[in-house]
């Protein structure tokens, strides 16, 4: 049984990019 988990894979990278910018921004947003 192949799950399609090369479709999700790339989804779920974008998510923790923008979480990862979300993040660095509200930090930088902090600092200053």
């Amino acid at each position: 049984h192949q799950r399609p988990s090369s479709a999700w894979r790339p989804v779920a990278l974008i998510l923790l990019t923008l979480c990862l910018v979300l993040l660095i921004g509200l930090a930088a947003l902090g600092l200053v």
